[in-house]
């Protein structure tokens, strides 16, 4: 056997240079998106689906309908809309400065020549497009901070993509996106203070200074402060959605409040001082325009906290048992529970999660679920303001799965289960909002309005918007006995402040007692709008109703549960589902025919 030399080769080849490390990562711009083909159709998907939303998508509460757009329509049209007891003068709980921006846009649209339905649609489709602009921002801030601090492999864009077709699938998304909801307005504003959070984290690892290139080294974490603009994004986030939507929405920023109390005292100090700055900009003008409005100092948002938790008067308007969020959470999230479940799990079993976007909305959404779940009020829209919360964590549920082809097979199934129930609202009960009867020629008594009467599908009227310019909404009394709306107060000189600031003139109450002044009788209705084919026309007259315009709806009282929470294709359920008509018809007396027999002759 031949011993070599030293530093000898076989065959004259010299030995192999010993190889370098590799670079480490560098981290995403803040600033750049993703661009991998994934990322981009589950970035047009989240585009295309609320825009669907803002044009399919049912009303699914009233109080959007009486609270939200009947104002919103006085603002716009400065001519009629029904008022509730929230916006007369003497109780004052709702905010004129929310409507404002909105009003705004319906406005636009009109001048330009749109109907008031096209203006229903736009203000639709303006708060879709937000809520979508914020997802995508979010989706954005989490991928460049996971890239950043996860261990090397980690799909970083991966859970981006994932975070992405979760929001877009989610039912419970699709219909809060586009809802004229302070609820809704403060989610959007939860999803931007999630992505101020991430990118704070993503500042405070990297230490002060401009974000490094992508030819640049990772640079090992710092105890860096938090930059201005990232905390103040959280703050500003959180402060706008509590004082100018949902003031209970301020409990979502407890945890970031939280965690700049742990980080050191100075942290704490910026965050008082920021968190005052944005209460005084905000505050001020919403402040001086309720005060004009209702002609005395108001301040809406702590009306609202008085009377529904120091007076706890909310009980007044329904009660429902604990598990009635577990049943929406699983209506509206599908898969994103149990994801989300399993992230809190995985969180937990590590040292190093990322607080942003793991214990952050965690921590949330526990909060969030434990305060609301003992109120015996209990409303859908309630949880709309921790959705972004939910989303973030079902993300990290999915990439939390030990197998890919497990990821990828729970993304599908939530997509599918999630298209069925998004179906389900467009098709089931998304009547109201397609019957767009704006453009239908109605006729009262010479030189006076048409009355459109409600019974006891009054709940489900889209209101004066998607109505003809001479219908006036009124109520026929059946079985609700609460508190309903009334008409906005009229003046000569038509000043919008002698409207809004008028008391005295509904006999408004805030105990939901019913007032029989909200009521007209049968035999005054011009029109019916809703399920019922006849009202209970007084016996003194032989007029009947013929319908002018229908569309399908689902009797959810005579169909069984399994066959109203999906759809499937191909009438699958049909043979088990009951259908009504929802219509509005023309009430018809003695010597008067059909002015239009269907919506063909429009």
């Amino acid at each position: 056997m031949k011993l070599r030399k030293p530093g000898a080769t076989r065959a004259g080849i010299s030995p192999a240079a010993p190889s370098a490390p590799p670079p480490k990562r560098a981290p995403l711009h803040p600033h750049t998106l993703p661009a991998s083909p994934a990322w981009i159709l589950a970035a047009t998907l989240l585009l295309a689906i609320r825009i669907l939303g803002a044009v399919s998508s049912p009303i699914t509460d009233c109080d959007e309908t009486f609270n939200y757009w009947e104002p919103t329509h006085l603002l716009t049209a400065r001519t009629h809309a029904l008022q509730t007891w929230e916006y007369a003068p003497q109780f004052a709980l709702r905010s004129w400065a929310y409507l404002l921006p909105h009003a705004g846009v319906a406005r636009a649209v009109v001048a330009l020549g749109g109907s008031r339905f096209d203006a229903f649609v736009a203000v639709r489709l303006v708060l879709a497009l937000a809520s979508a602009a914020a997802e995508l921002a979010l989706a954005r801030a989490v991928v460049h901070l996971a890239a950043l601090r996860k261990p090397r492999g980690f799909p970083a864009e991966g859970l981006g993509t994932a975070l992405v077709l979760v929001l877009a699938t989610a039912p419970g998304m699709f219909h809060s996106a586009p809802a004229h909801l302070p609820s809704s307005f403060a989610m959007v504003c939860t999803t931007w203070a999630l992505t101020g959070w991430a990118r704070s984290e993503y500042q405070h690892y990297l230490g002060p200074g401009p974000p490094p290139s992508r030819d640049t080294p990772v640079p090992p974490p710092t105890q860096a402060s938090l930059t201005p603009p990232a905390s103040a994004l959280v703050i500003g986030a959180v402060a706008t959605g509590s004082l100018l939507g949902w003031p209970f929405a301020a409990v979502l920023g407890v945890p970031y409040a939280l965690s700049t109390v742990s980080a050191s005292w100075a942290h704490f100090a910026h965050f008082l001082r920021l968190s005052a700055i944005f209460a005084a900009v905000l505050l001020i003008p919403a402040f001086a325009i309720d005060s004009y409005l209702y002609s005395r100092p108001v301040l809406a948002f702590a009306n609202q906290v008085l009377y529904n938790v120091l007076r706890n008067e909310s009980a007044r308007y329904g009660v429902e048992p604990w598990h009635y969020y577990a049943k929406n959470l699983a209506l509206n999230w599908t898969l994103g529970v149990p994801l989300a479940l399993l992230a809190i799990f995985w969180t937990t079993q590590r040292r190093r999660a990322l607080v942003a976007t793991e214990r952050g909305p965690a921590a949330m959404l526990i909060l969030w679920l434990a305060i609301f779940a003992m109120q015996p009020h209990k409303e859908e829209r309630f949880l709309a303001p921790v959705y972004p919360a939910l989303a973030v964590l079902a993300a990290h549920g999915v990439v939390a799965l030990p197998r890919n082809w497990l990821r990828v097979a729970a993304v599908a199934a939530m997509a599918g289960l999630g298209a069925m129930r998004i179906s389900a609202l467009i098709h089931y009960y998304g009547a109201p909002v397609h019957l767009d009867v704006s453009r239908v020629p109605v006729y009262g008594e010479v030189g006076e309005d048409a009355n459109v009467c409600l019974g006891n599908d009054w709940f489900l009227a889209p209101g004066h918007f998607l109505l003809p310019d001479a219908a006036r909404l009124k109520f026929v009394k059946q079985g609700f006995t609460g508190h309903l709306p009334a008409e906005f107060a009229t003046t000569d000189a038509g000043s919008l402040r002698e409207v809004t600031a008028r008391v005295g003139h509904a006999g408004f109450n805030d105990r939901n007692e019913m007032d029989k002044s909200r009521f007209i009788p049968a035999d005054s209705c011009d029109y019916i709008l809703g399920r019922d084919p006849v009202l209970p026309l007084s016996s003194s007259t032989s007029a009947s109703a013929a319908p002018l315009v229908c569309e399908r709806m689902l009797a959810a009282d005579r169909t069984p549960v399994w066959a109203r929470v999906l759809y499937l294709p191909f009438s699958l359920l049909t043979p088990y589902q009951a259908w009504d008509e929802y219509c509005l018809l023309q009430v018809l007396r003695p010597g008067e025919t059909v002015q239009f027999a269907s919506i063909f002759d429009l």
